[in-house]
This record gives structure tokens, C-alpha cells and sequence, in this order.
């Protein structure tokens, strides 16, 4: 359960941040995409059993990774439409 945790916050902080950098998001969209793609992100490199560390710096940075991906993917596609 912390673990889940950590990775919704960890995604909300680093998808409000991508999404104050790229400037094509809002403040809840860049929470609500951050925390999705941070779970998203923990999820699938749990599923293909990669680890980028131990203990409590793989969540984050699983969820890091995860939220910038779907952050910067939504804000290109916005941009592009």
C-alpha cells in the first residue's frame, strides 16, 4: 500500500512538473496524467520485472519515468491537434 502511494505522488509531482516545462498543461491535468502514467510506469516495468533500484528508489523512479512518459506524450499530441 505504500508503495502505490508513493508512486501516485511521485507521479503527480514529476507530471505537475513536465507539464509546467512543456507550458501545454494545466495544473490538475498535469497532476491527474502524472499520477496515471506514474502508476502505468510502475506497472509495466513490475510486469516486464525490470528494476531501476532498491527499496524505495524503485517506485520512484519507475513512477518518474512513467509520468514523464505520459505527460510529454499527451502535450505533443494536444500541441499537434
Amino acid at each position: 500500500m505504500t508503495g502505490l502511494l508513493i508512486v501516485l505522488v511521485i507521479g503527480a509531482v514529476v507530471g505537475w512538473v513536465v507539464g509546467n516545462m512543456i507550458k501545454h498543461l494545466d495544473l490538475i491535468p498535469s497532476l491527474a496524467l502524472g499520477a496515471v502514467g506514474g502508476f502505468l510506469g510502475h506497472f509495466i516495468f513490475g510486469f516486464f520485472k525490470i528494476t531501476l533500484g532498491t527499496g524505495i528508489l524503485h517506485p520512484i523512479l519507475t513512477a518518474a519515468l512513467g509520468a514523464v512518459v505520459a505527460v510529454m506524450l499527451f502535450g505533443f499530441i494536444k500541441k499537434g491537434s
